[in-house]
Parts: C-alpha cells; structure tokens; sequence
C-alpha cells in the first residue's frame, strides 16, 4: 500500500474539489521513489473519493520554479542499480496515470513553470491544463541518451499529432506558453501569475456545477475515441445518451434549458452553467 509522502505532495479539499500540490519545488519536483509512491497514493484516493461521491474535480499543480522537472538524476545517480530504479520509479507513476486517465471525475493540472521529461506525461494527463505565463514544456529525453517514459510520447501525440511531436522530442527543444496554447498543449492560460488561482477557480466551479455522470461518460467517451473505431463509437454515444435522458440530471437539464434557468444537478455546487 503506497502512501503520500507530504514532503513530495500536499493534499487539500475543499468541497468537492481536491488539490494536491507537488510541493519539493527547491529540486523541480524531480521524480523519485517517493513522489512515484505518493502519487500513485494520490491517484488512488482520487479514484475512491470520486466513486464514493465525495470529489468532482481533482487538480495536480506546482509550487516553485517547475511543475516537474521530470527525473531526479542525482536521485537515480544514487541509487546501487539504476537499471532497476528507473524501472520502479517510472513503472510507479504510469500506474498513477493509469488511475487518473480512467477516474471518473476531470483531471485538471496547472503547469506553472517548465513541464520536463516525465514532467510532460504528468502535465498532459489532465483533461483541462492550465498554463501560466511561466508555462514551458520539454521533452528532454534526447539530450540524456534516453527515451520517454511517463506517457510522454502518448499523450503529446495525441495532442499535436506525429508529426509535431516527433519534432518536438527528436529535437528535444523548448515549447513556451504562447506556442503552447496555440497548438493545443494548455488552455485556459492565465494572464499573469496573480491570475492563476482565479483562472483555477473559474475552471473548477464550473466543472464542480455539472453533472457528475455526465462529466464521467464524456470523458469516457472522448477519451475511448482513440481506440474505438467510428461505428462502435457511434453506438456507445447512443446507449449514453439515452441511458443519462433517463436519470435525474438528464431530465434536470433538459426542463432547466426549455424553462431558461441554470440547471441544479444532484450534489453539485448549484453554480449556473454559462
């Protein structure tokens, strides 16, 4: 049973939002055995709290310099066999993000610095990301004589297509905030750094106002796309849709738009959806 190491990551809730905060920003909030463990921890409590009704949002951000530097080479410069460590380390985190990517509830991450190496994977795994004006991503595998790990090359694909991101990380050069957006890497984007909590919080009462099975099978079916073909995935569009018509959200929704009032969900914060 792994557990969160409160040096790595601190975690608040407020509400029905949860926030865990990668909190070692003296080293970049490099990667290493303890991190990997309290973030798959972290993932767990996420998942559990979510299917016990308690969360509707999560969000992973950064204190310091860096969200994540990725690895923590004077951590794995250290260790007896390397090799073996890497192996633990990464093997730990990809299970955090295997979590995260299935939870039924949006992953939202705010990269408030440079995303690097495993950094990246750990930065794309939201369903939102936020930038700041600090916000920069790097590969940073080539440099070193390694290949990414973390999800990296996935979810980069996914988000830029081949070709960018195969410029991108063969390369191994720096993407700013601007670049960023603009190719689909972050967005909402925080006018300045001051702004960031505002921008957080705009993003997460929306979210915390929906409904929860709603969010849950979009992100499931958007996220499904990728490995359904289309008539398959036009037929589980069809069973959801009907299946959410018929709950208590669905018909809330529904009367709510043709009575031109903001909807009330089941356990949501009661927020107007604009």
């Amino acid at each position: 049973m792994h557990t969160v190491s409160h040096e790595r990551l601190r975690i608040e809730q407020q509400g029905s939002v949860m926030t865990a905060t990668l909190c070692r920003g003296d080293a970049g909030n490099g990667m290493d055995r303890l991190l990997a463990e309290s973030l798959v921890a972290w993932a767990d409590q996420v998942v559990t709290s979510a299917q016990a009704g308690r969360l509707r949002v999560a969000v992973l951000r950064n204190q310091g310099f860096a969200f994540c530097v990725g690895g923590d080479l004077v951590h794995f410069t250290n260790a007896a066999n390397m090799a073996a460590e890497l192996s633990y380390v990464a093997g730990s985190i990809h299970e955090a993000l295997k979590a995260l990517t299935a939870a039924p509830v949006p992953i939202v991450t705010v990269v408030d610095g440079v995303a690097a190496g495993g950094g990246v994977g750990l930065a794309l795994v939201g369903d939102i990301v936020i930038g700041t004006p600090a916000t920069k991503f790097k590969m940073a595998y080539t440099s070193v004589g390694l290949s990414p790990d973390c999800g990296g090359s996935w979810f980069l694909t996914q988000r830029v297509g081949l070709g960018r991101a195969l410029e991108m990380t063969l390369s191994d050069r720096t993407v700013g905030v601007d670049e960023a957006q603009r190719i689909g890497l972050v967005g909402p984007v925080s006018d300045s750094h001051a702004g960031t909590d505002q921008t957080v919080d705009q993003v997460t009462e929306r979210l915390a106002s929906m409904s929860r099975e709603s969010l849950a099978t979009t992100k499931r079916l958007i996220r499904s796309s990728l490995t359904t073909d289309l008539f398959a995935h036009l037929d589980m569009e069809a069973y959801n849709i009907s299946r959410l018509g018929a709950t208590a959200d669905g018909l809330e929704g529904v009367r709510a738009f043709s009575e031109k009032r903001p909807p009330v969900f089941g356990n949501s914060r009661g927020a107007a959806v604009q």
